[in-house]
């Protein structure tokens, strides 16, 4: 990613940051004595919908879904014709 590109992205992190939900109690996927429960009281947090935001928020995260350098390592991983199942998350720790 370009220097431009990592810009852009956090800039659209932080325009949308009041949207992150901290996953607290029921919302938790760790389960406890584990090596990622962190903690064991401070939720991770998750920032979805970033492919829906404004234009220009947005566009960032849409360029990754078929981004040059990127496309032949998902295409080795998943084969071709993957394809995106369910909204990615940004999870910020």
């Amino acid at each position: 990613f370009t220097k431009d590109e990592i810009n852009s992205a956090n800039a659209a992190i932080q325009a949308n940051s009041n949207k992150m939900l901290e996953r607290i109690g029921g919302l938790r996927n760790t389960e406890d004595d584990t090596p990622l429960v962190g903690d064991g009281t401070t939720g991770r947090q998750d920032l979805s919908g970033f492919l829906g935001w404004p234009e220009g928020q947005r566009d960032v995260f849409r360029r990754v879904l078929d981004h040059p350098r990127l496309v032949p390592y998902v295409t080795e991983l998943l084969g071709m014709g993957y394809r995106l199942d369910h909204m990615p998350l940004i999870l910020i720790q």
